[in-house]
């Protein structure tokens, strides 16, 4: 079946889909339920909201762990050098992670994904254990 046949076999023409999903409580559901309502695979329907300008598609990758299986990519926010610094001296400062998240913008678990992720962690355990040291030194 080719592309013009597809468009042919829906009910609905592309603007009456775009004005449908447009006016939708719950444009998500809305999908499926124009796929059933035209009789045609999901995929159609994404395709007229893309050409009508409503639906712009994520980035899809195969999942090497699972042979078949799509997921989806979220874009990941990238954390620059001076915001790195900024989380380390905020740490070791003895700032509590809810208040150097809030000060990046950012959720809790984006933040310790990142911190876990990038090996900040470690580097804020070692600089942490330097300073006891030091202070171990100046005590003795």
């Amino acid at each position: 079946m080719t592309k013009g046949e597809r468009v042919k076999s829906k009910l609905m023409t592309d603007a009456e889909i775009c004005r449908s999903y447009r006016n939708a409580a719950d444009q998500k559901a809305q999908i499926n339920i124009l796929a059933q309502l035209n009789a045609v695979p999901r995929g159609v329907i994404l395709s007229a909201l893309e050409r009508g300008g409503l639906y712009k598609p994520e980035a899809v990758s195969q999942d090497p762990g699972i042979a078949g299986i799509q997921t989806t990519v979220k874009k990941q926010r990238r954390y620059s050098e001076h915001e790195d610094t900024l989380i380390c001296n905020m740490r070791l400062a003895g700032a509590p992670w809810n208040d150097i998240a809030e000060a990046l913008g950012v959720s809790i678990k984006a933040l310790q994904d990142h911190v876990t992720g990038t090996g900040l962690r470690a580097q804020i355990n070692l600089e942490a254990g330097v300073k006891r040291g030091e202070a171990a030194e100046l005590a003795v």
